[in-house]
């Protein structure tokens, strides 16, 4: 609701959060701009619109300060062509577009798509075997990313002692990295307590010989609790297909059934269908993030997936992004509803709806 002008809504707003101490009951607090929303967000669940300006607003929502709040987002590419457009545009060049997207989340989540090594030599335009320079590992905290995972087919492209570097330098850098290419262990999990529910990160590559199925599941049911939220990050699937394929959608239900709460998928360069299995969501592949493949509309329509956990219930907010010379920003108004519309099409038919409206709701 609207309360009445923009400057008496904030003051409003400022109000009511300076005198709450204790969880609340849901209630409207009026419609203010969307970066201010944003950087308040403790103790607020956002519900995002756009007005008939096509000017973003949120309505705030005071809820349960028990809520957390995350983002998961896809493949992340910090060398070749993206290394000059960062060096010639600034460091944070790839998440300028994004940064309100990106700041005032408990967990930042996304697949790091090489390996950050201290020997550093750009990688070519055009070459597959890629290499991210020390400063990437700051870059990524700054824009306020908490979780990586490595488990990808880019991340020992430099051996295993720039991987284990990689690792190294994001944990100092204040970044947890998880999951291992070639490896299910139990040492590649991260585990994460937010404000007294812990979150359990796995991630896996499931595209060789030498992905261990059963050892995969047998940490992912290691990990299941009543309490714990357990995360699968996952590289797997063919790249450039809007679909998941069989083999995919076994092992998702497997891993479910074994006891993940959420899988988020990369790997295909490009946004696959989302599916509902046993009162769980697969986000079969989110597409990039920040990558330098110009080459087609599917590799620069991304996916970014907020999700608000609560004690009983989680809510999944979907942020398509259009990305320009690897530089994402988020789709608005009729252009973001086309493309919900058509991932919805090709999605689960229980969610179809959710999905072209933006929000999917799960109970827990």
């Amino acid at each position: 609701m609207c309360i009445g002008s923009y400057t008496e809504n904030m003051i409003i707003f400022a109000l009511i959060l300076l005198l709450i101490c204790t969880p609340l009951s849901v209630a409207n607090a009026g419609e203010i701009d969307y970066g201010q929303a944003k950087s308040l967000h403790c103790q607020a669940v956002l519900d995002y619109q756009y007005n008939q300006n096509h000017r973003k607003t949120a309505v705030v929502k005071l809820k349960n300060a028990q809520v957390v709040k995350g983002l998961a987002v896809g493949d992340i590419m910090l060398g070749r062509y993206v290394e000059s457009l960062m060096r010639s545009n600034g460091a944070n060049y790839p998440f300028e577009k994004v940064n309100e997207l990106l700041a005032g989340n408990d967990i930042v989540l996304g697949n790091l798509e090489g390996p950050i090594s201290n020997q550093h030599a750009q990688t070519p335009n055009g070459s597959l075997s890629f290499s991210f320079s020390e400063d990437k590992a700051t870059i990524i905290k700054d824009n306020f990313f908490t979780h990586v995972t490595l488990a990808n087919n880019h991340t020992y492209d430099r051996g295993r002692l720039a991987f284990d570097h990689t690792r190294d330098v994001l944990e100092k850098s204040g970044v947890f990295a998880f999951g291992n290419p070639e490896e299910e262990l139990a040492e590649y999990i991260t585990r994460t307590k937010v404000r007294n529910q812990e979150f359990v990160f796995l991630g896996f590559r499931d595209m060789s010989t030498s992905f261990d199925r059963e050892q995969a599941l047998v940490l992912i049911e290691s990990e299941n609790s009543n309490d714990a939220f357990v995360i699968v990050s996952i590289h797997w699937g063919s790249e450039y297909v809007l679909h998941s394929g069989t083999q995919q959608q076994e092992l998702a239900h497997d891993m479910i059934d074994a006891g993940a709460d959420v899988i988020f998928g990369h790997h295909p360069h490009v946004v696959q269908e989302i599916e509902e299995y046993e009162g769980k969501i697969i986000f079969y592949s989110l597409g990039n993030f920040i990558f330098d493949q110009y080459f087609s509309q599917d590799t620069q329509q991304e996916l970014a997936v907020e999700f608000n956990l609560s004690p009983d219930e989680i809510i999944y907010t979907l942020h398509p992004l259009q990305s320009v010379n690897s530089q994402p920003a988020e789709m608005t108004g009729d252009i973001a509803s086309s493309w919900l519309a058509r991932l919805a099409d090709r999605s689960s038919e229980t969610i179809r709806d959710s999905i072209k409206s933006g929000k999917i709701h799960q109970t827990r």
